[in-house]
C-alpha cells in the first residue's frame, strides 16, 4: 500500500524560537511544519514585522506550513458567545489575521478551535428537560458556518480537543454532516478523543473518511480520567501504544494523504520538550511514514 500520508511537526514543541524549531524540523527530515505560537505569541497576534520575520525564516529552510493552528474559539462558552456580537467579532478577527499569515504562507489549512466543553448536547427520556440544553447544538453550528463564509477557499480545520465542544470523532463526523461546507473539516487528535472514551481504532476510523479528515495530531499519553489527571509521556509509551499501527494503517486504507504533525508536548524529567521530540520521533516515523523517509533521515 503506497504511503502518501506527510509528516509534520507542531514548531514550538520544539522551540518557542522559529529559526531553531525550524532548523530541528529539517534536520529530521520532516516535510512541514505547522505554526501554532511564534516567540510566545499566538499567529494571530504577531506584528506585520512578525509575519515578514517568520516567512523569512521558512524560506531559508524550504519548509511549508501544514496548518497555521490558530486558537479562534478557544476557551469561548457557546451560550455566551453567540449573544455577543462584541465576542463573536473579537474572535472572526482573531480568524481573519490567521487566515491572512496563512494567505502569506501559501498554507491551505487553519485550525479553529470549538468552544468550552459541554457535557451533553443531546438527550432523550426527559434528559433534555435536565440535563440538556437544546439550543447549544444550533447555536455552535451557527458559529461554525460564520467562520466558513470568512475562510472562503481556506480550509477550517476543527480540533478534536480536550475540554472543547467537539471532543470525539462521533461529534466531528456529526457536525460535518450537519454543516456540509465544501471548507469545513476535522483535525483529529485521536488521543484526546481517547481520553473521552473513545478508542482512535475501531471507533476513531470507524467514524471519519478521508474526506472529513483535515488534519491529524499525534501524542501520547497516560490518562486518569476519574482522577481528572493527564500525563504526557514518549509515543508508544502511553494509552495510545496500542492503537498507534492501526490507526497509521487505517489512514492508509482510507486514502489520507494530508499531514500527520508530532505534537511534542512530552518534557522527560530534566530534560527539554525538543528532548521529548527526539524520543518520540523514530516511532512516529516509523507507524505514519514511509520506509524511504525513515532511510533518508539524517541524524540529530
Amino acid at each position: 500500500m503506497v504511503n502518501k500520508v506527510k509528516l509534520s511537526v507542531i514548531t514550538d514543541g520544539l522551540s518557542p524560537d522559529l529559526a531553531q524549531a525550524l532548523s530541528i524540523a529539517a534536520k529530521a527530515d520532516l516535510q512541514a511544519v505547522e505554526l501554532q505560537h511564534i516567540g510566545g505569541k499566538q499567529i494571530h497576534a504577531l506584528s506585520p514585522a512578525e509575519v515578514q520575520d517568520a516567512r523569512r525564516h521558512l524560506a531559508n529552510f524550504g519548509l511549508p506550513v501544514a496548518c497555521v493552528t490558530g486558537h479562534t474559539f478557544h476557551n469561548c462558552a457557546i451560550g455566551d458567545i453567540i449573544q455577543d456580537p462584541a465576542k463573536l467579532s473579537a474572535e472572526l478577527d482573531k480568524l481573519k489575521a490567521c487566515l491572512e499569515f496563512a494567505a502569506a504562507c501559501d498554507c491551505p489549512t487553519v485550525r479553529v478551535m470549538n468552544f468550552r466543553k459541554e457535557m451533553f448536547l443531546f438527550g432523550g427520556g426527559g434528559a433534555e428537560a435536565w440535563n440538556v440544553n437544546t439550543a447549544l447544538w444550533d447555536q455552535l453550528l451557527e458559529m461554525i458556518q460564520a467562520a466558513s463564509a470568512l475562510a472562503g477557499p481556506t480550509t477550517l480545520v476543527l480540533e478534536t480537543g480536550l475540554n472543547s465542544a467537539i471532543s470525539s470523532a462521533t461529534l466531528g463526523r456529526r457536525l460535518i454532516d450537519a454543516l456540509d461546507a465544501d471548507n469545513i473539516a476535522i483535525l483529529w487528535d485521536p488521543a484526546n478523543c481517547l481520553f473521552y472514551s473513545e478508542r482512535p481504532a475501531p471507533e476513531g476510523l470507524d467514524r471519519l473518511d478521508a474526506r472529513h479528515i483535515g488534519h491529524v495530531h499525534i501524542k501520547d499519553m497516560r490518562l486518569d480520567i476519574a482522577g481528572a489527571r493527564i500525563q504526557h509521556c514518549e509515543i508508544g509509551h502511553g494509552d495510545m501504544a496500542p492503537y498507534l499501527a492501526p490507526l497509521a494503517q487505517g489512514l492508509r486504507a482510507k486514502g489520507y494523504e494530508g499531514y500527520v504533525s508530532l505534537e511534542s508536548v512530552y518534557r522527560p524529567d530534566g530534560g527539554s520538550f525538543a528532548d521529548g521530540f527526539h524520543a518520540s520521533l523514530d516511532t512516529f516515523r516509523r507507524h505514519f511514514g514511509s520506509a524511504q523517509s525513515a532511510a533518508s533521515a539524517a541524524p540529530i
